[in-house]
C-alpha cells in the first residue's frame, strides 16, 4: 500500500486519540480524514458525466450526427432508431458513464491507502484488542524455512472482558476458578479479517472460559504485512503463524494475569487444551494447527 494526502497531511499534527465505535466497545471509529470507500462525485459532476457519456454514445451509434454540435442529436435522428441501435446507444451510455465516473472517483475521491507504518505512527489500530507485532516463526523439519513477519492480531485477555449485563441480566458475572481452555483461537476467511470476529471474541473467551482469545489476519487480508513471496499467501502459512502467536500469547497469559492462582500450570509446562474455530477458508489453518 502507499501512502496518500491524506496521511501525509498530518504531519507535524498531533497524533488523534481514539474514539470508541458506538456498536462496538471494542472498536475504534475511523480517524477523521480516512475514507474507508470511494466518495460520490458533486452532483454537478455526476449530471456533466452522464450527458457527456450520452452525447458520445449517440455519436458513435449514428454516424451522421456531428460531434460538435449537441444539439443536432435531436433533429438528426429523423427516422426511428431500429431496437439494435437502440439498445447499443443506451449500453454505450452506461458504459461510458461508469467509466468516467470510476475514472474521476480514482483520482480525487479515492480511498485512503496508507501503509501500516503510516497507520502506527500518525494514527492507532483499528481495535482495543489490536496487537501488532513481528512474529518469528521457527523453520519445520521438512526443510520450511524460518521467516519474520509483522503481523496484526487480536488479543482478549479472559480477565479484562466486562459481561455486558444491560443486555442480559441474567449474565453469570462471576469468573471461573479454573479455566477451561488456555485459549481460543479464531480464524476469519476469505475476503475478510480478525476483525470480523471482534464483535463475538469477548462473549466467547468468557463463554468457553477461554483465558485468552486471538485471531490474526491472514498474510494478504488486514494489516498483516505482505511478503513479496507467494508461498507464504496460504493455509499452511497461516497456521504457522497462528501456532507462534497462540504459544506466546499462553505464556504471557499465564505470567501476566494468573500467576497468583494455585489451578494455574507454570510456563513451561504444555497447553492443557486450546479451542480453535475458523470460518471458511479459516477452516483449512486451523485443521493444520
Amino acid at each position: 500500500s502507499v501512502s496518500l494526502p491524506a496521511a501525509m497531511n498530518t504531519v507535524g499534527k498531533e497524533k488523534p486519540q481514539p474514539e470508541i465505535h458506538p456498536d462496538n466497545p471494542y472498536l475504534y471509529k475511523i480517524p477523521e480524514g480516512l475514507h474507508r470507500y470511494y466518495r460520490p462525485l458533486p452532483l454537478v459532476a455526476q449530471t456533466m458525466t452522464f450527458l457527456m457519456a450520452t452525447w458520445l454514445a449517440a455519436v458513435t451509434t449514428w454516424k451522421k450526427l456531428t460531434w460538435w454540435r449537441p444539439l443536432a442529436i435531436a433533429r438528426g435522428l429523423r427516422s426511428t432508431p431500429s431496437l439494435l441501435e437502440f439498445l447499443s446507444f443506451l449500453f454505450k451510455a452506461v458504459t461510458y458513464a461508469l467509466v468516467a465516473q470510476t475514472l474521476l472517483q480514482e483520482v480525487f475521491k479515492r480511498p485512503s491507502r496508507i501503509s501500516i507504518q503510516t497507520l502506527l505512527e500518525r494514527y492507532f489500530l483499528p481495535s482495543k484488542l489490536s496487537k501488532y507485532r513481528t512474529i518469528t516463526v521457527p523453520g519445520t523439519e521438512k526443510d520450511e524455512p524460518p521467516f519474520s513477519l509483522g503481523v496484526h492480531y487480536l488479543e482478549c485477555n479472559n480477565q479484562e472482558v466486562v459481561p455486558n449485563t444491560s443486555v442480559d441480566p441474567a449474565v453469570n458475572t462471576t469468573r471461573a476458578v479454573s479455566l477451561r481452555f488456555d485459549a481460543l483461537y479464531l480464524q476469519h476467511g476469505f475476503g475478510a479479517s480478525s476483525l470480523s470476529w471482534l464483535p463475538a471474541v469477548p462473549a466467547l473467551v468468557r463463554l468457553l472460559d477461554a483465558g485468552v482469545g486471538l485471531g490474526h489476519d491472514a498474510v494478504g487480508f488486514g494489516f498483516t504485512e505482505r511478503p513479496q513471496d507467494k508461498k507464504w499467501y496460504t493455509s499452511k502459512q497461516s497456521a504457522r503463524i497462528a501456532r507462534q502467536i497462540l504459544l506466546q500469547a499462553i505464556n504471557d497469559n499465564r505470567t501476566a494475569n494468573l500467576a497468583s492462582s494455585s489451578n494455574i500450570r507454570s510456563n513451561d509446562s504444555p497447553p492443557k487444551a486450546v479451542a480453535l474455530m475458523g470460518h471458511s477458508l479459516g477452516c483449512l489453518a486451523m485443521l493444520r494447527l
